[in-house]
């Protein structure tokens, strides 16, 4: 991964869990400055003590080799010489107790100790459950100088923190202009009647039981009636985690992993995140505030268009959400009509009744949030969507479609990992004995029981034997 191809899935992820565009930008300006978002860097004075007392003469690239293949293990990487410690990762974690969480988050769980994707998943979970008030801060202010300053303050504290505030500052107004898409409601492209339609064939869906899934695993969750129970087993839940792992929960509430599913599969990955204010979440209050950041939200009681996103409230927060199909006025009064997953076909806001059902609501019901407003683009121009890879799932087995009507075949690279499809484009997992420019090998592809994150990635292994998943 290049550096702006690094940047840029740093900036989406973050965006996947809620922060603002100023939080988002702020955090990827403090990390540039902690470690030139490098996910493998070794602070630089721990490489020269190291080879100053003849421990090993490394580089950032080779210590890190060297952790993953076990020459450096946990005691030592915590404390690399007694009573010292040094920096390591995308935010160089330095004392004893953060380096163990990360170890854990890595290594612990059969990764490379600078697996991008698990150190970002790292410090969101630091930052959700050790610095919840600077949390609350890069998920809901605009401000990008006050969200730097908090990170540097509460979350990285260098000893000398307060003569890096204007340099952390410039970074990260830096990532803010590179960063921040330029959004263009008017910009023709994607026709929302896509996307109802599939949203009206998906009602009747219902939810499965845990014991449904155990028996018949995912292959059970794609018959809309079968196996129904109240344990939140849902083909959407499934893709959208096997897309977005770190957010996507599964199995969880399901409303919102519904509606993202519905854009993914009308428009593709990187198109529904665009329309969905810029990427994919399951938690419907962080969902709201993607769109309140892009200021594409309408509070309720507005009058929607048909396609937008709605939300709904209970006295606490916003807890529910659905597709508007309709807005449709009878006697003088208007009413709205959605499609909802996780509801039931009771009247009123039912946020987790195992079902895909239609619903009505009067426009100024008191229960209606707001709503989310997709950059469909002209409602007279049709749909001139750029196809994007995307993963697609039949039965139990998982293909990679290319282009239209065209799957991978072979190896392929796929977000840094590489997977295998057979000739009729079906990905493989498990020993394969593949053939190859130099003869046939066999090679390890990850099973659903090693990773169900990264199903079907190939793996290596160290003299010991211990298997990883391999980065590209």
């Amino acid at each position: 991964m290049d550096a702006k191809a690094r940047e840029q899935h740093i900036w989406e992820y973050f965006h996947a869990v809620g922060m603002t565009d100023a939080g988002a930008a702020a955090m990827m300006g403090n990390l540039f400055a902690e470690s030139g978002l490098d996910s493998a860097k070794c602070e630089q004075l721990c490489l020269n003590r190291l080879r100053q007392y003849d421990k090993g003469d490394y580089t950032s690239e080779t210590y890190t080799a060297a952790v993953d293949l076990g020459a450096i293990n946990r005691e030592t990487f915590l404390q690399p010489l007694p009573g010292k410690h040094y920096g390591y990762g995308l935010a160089q974690w330095t004392t004893e107790g953060r380096k163990s969480g990360l170890w854990d988050a890595t290594r612990g769980k059969g990764k490379s100790i600078a697996d991008i994707n698990a150190q970002l998943g790292y410090l969101v979970a630091e930052l959700r459950l050790s610095y919840a008030g600077l949390w609350k801060i890069l998920t809901t202010s605009a401000d990008v100088e006050a969200c730097s300053d908090a990170i540097l303050a509460r979350y990285e504290e260098p000893a000398n923190w307060v003569s890096q505030v204007e340099a952390r500052r410039q970074y990260s107004i830096g990532y803010l202009k590179a960063m921040q898409p330029e959004v263009k409601p008017n910009e023709p492209g994607f026709d929302r009647q896509k996307v109802i339609e599939l949203a009206r064939s998906e009602v009747g869906y219902l939810e499965k039981s845990a014991a449904h899934w155990k028996k018949y695993g995912a292959a059970g969750l794609y018959d809309k009636t079968a196996g129904a129970g109240s344990d939140n087993y849902t083909k959407y839940g499934y893709e959208m985690h096997k897309i977005y792992p770190e957010v996507m929960d599964f199995p969880a509430a399901w409303c919102d992993a519904h509606v993202d599913w519905l854009f993914m599969t009308a428009y593709g990955v990187s198109n529904a995140r665009k329309l969905l204010g810029g990427n994919f979440d399951d938690y419907t209050v962080a969902s709201a505030q993607l769109y309140k950041s892009k200021k594409a939200w309408k509070p309720g009681g507005t009058v929607p268009e048909e396609g937008w996103q709605i939300f709904f409230k209970n006295s606490k927060r916003i807890c529910h959400t659905g597709l508007v199909i309709e807005v449709v006025t009878n006697a003088g009064v208007t009413y709205v009509i959605t499609v909802e997953g996780n509801t039931s076909s009771a009247a009123g806001v039912v946020s987790n009744g195992g079902c895909v059902r239609i619903k009505q609501y009067r426009v100024d019901d008191p229960a209606i949030a707001g709503y989310g407003i997709p950059p469909y683009g002209d409602r007279e121009t049709a749909a001139k969507i750029k196809f994007t890879p995307h993963w697609v799932r039949d039965g139990e087995s998982w293909y990679y479609r290319v282009a239209d009507g065209q799957n991978a075949h072979g190896w392929y690279l796929i977000n840094r990992h590489w997977y295998y499809f057979d000739k009729t484009g079906r990905m493989l997992t498990g020993m394969q004995y593949i053939d190859g420019a130099d003869g046939p090998s066999w090679y390890m592809l990850a099973t659903r029981e090693v990773s169900e994150d990264y199903e079907g990635a190939l793996m290596s292994s160290d003299v010991g034997g211990r298997l990883w998943i391999m980065d590209a």
